[in-house]
């Protein structure tokens, strides 16, 4: 059956029907390339600040405070810690005495989003910041020769096909002996076998994603982050049909599949208790390599 996107997006609002044909003209005209577009930082600092990422930071904080209290110092390794929002906002909620007993090690392929981290994290005394550009795909954790308290993603690892996702949770079961926590949206569509049915689903989800973005930013910020974030997210979801496209959504359970078949134990769970008409969530996996 071919794919008509017009039929899905009469589900949506007038404003996102209009929103998302201007946004698949920019990207058509080569004019949409992340970090280069204008607004597309702006949009990722607004992202860092909704409510949809709210209790996930807070979660990992408190994580963070209570391994302080049984180390002198911690080294994090973050993968795909881009610019660095989530450690903004959980650093400036730390006390300065903590802040100088953490030590991060930042893991990203994008070599401007690693020159902005510097920026954003500049104004933190911490105990070391370590930068390494390298592709996930591509990344050999066993070379990089460290020895890291807690590895954490967040929001990173679904840019990955299913093949990739697997091959970097093994890696750091053989890299490390170490605490283990992921942060992924629980997308959980791909059960609806039928395609048209799983997109029409998708449809009404977004609609609502896109209507509770639209009611608690103002307009400015709102088209900032639609157009940044969930649009692209929603074009890909429809297009799902494609198997390198699908596997990069996958609910909550999946991921606990894929660590649990690493040999990880599993040791804490959570859904967090925000997130956008109790639909879009952010699910946190603890482990133990």
């Amino acid at each position: 059956m071919k794919f008509d996107l017009a039929e899905y997006l009469t589900v949506l609002s007038p404003k996102d029907r209009v929103g998302i044909e201007r946004h698949l003209l920019v990207k058509k005209k080569g004019l949409l390339n992340k970090y280069n577009m204008p607004g597309t930082r702006e949009a990722y600092t607004l992202f860092a600040g909704t409510i949809v990422l709210r209790d996930t930071y807070k979660f990992i904080k408190d994580k963070i405070e209570s391994m302080l209290g049984s180390v002198e110092n911690l080294t994090v390794l973050d993968l795909g810690i881009g610019e660095g929002f989530m450690w903004n906002k959980i650093l400036s909620s730390l006390q300065p005495s903590l802040r100088k007993r953490i030590g991060i090690v930042g893991i990203d392929f994008s070599h401007i989003a690693l020159k902005h981290l510097k920026k954003n994290l500049s104004g933190f005394s911490l105990n070391g910041l370590e930068i390494i550009r390298a592709d996930m795909n591509e990344l050999d954790l066993v070379k990089l020769n460290l020895n890291p308290d807690v590895v954490i993603s967040s929001l990173a690892l679904h840019h990955l096909n299913m093949r990739e996702k697997v091959k970097i949770i093994n890696g750091i079961k053989k890299s490390f002996d170490t605490k283990l926590m992921l942060s992924e949206v629980d997308f959980n569509l791909e059960a609806i076998e039928d395609i048209r049915l799983r997109n029409y689903a998708a449809s009404l989800l977004y609609r609502d994603v896109f209507d509770t973005i639209r009611s608690i930013e103002s307009q400015k910020n709102a088209e900032l982050i639609l157009h940044n974030f969930y649009y692209d997210e929603f074009l890909n979801i429809l297009k799902s049909d494609n198997p390198s496209l699908e596997e990069r959504y996958i609910p909550l359970s999946e991921w606990m599949n894929i660590m649990r078949s690493a040999n990880i134990k599993l040791t804490d769970i959570r859904i967090t208790l925000t997130g956008i008409n109790n639909i879009y969530r952010i699910g946190i996996i603890e482990g133990r390599t």
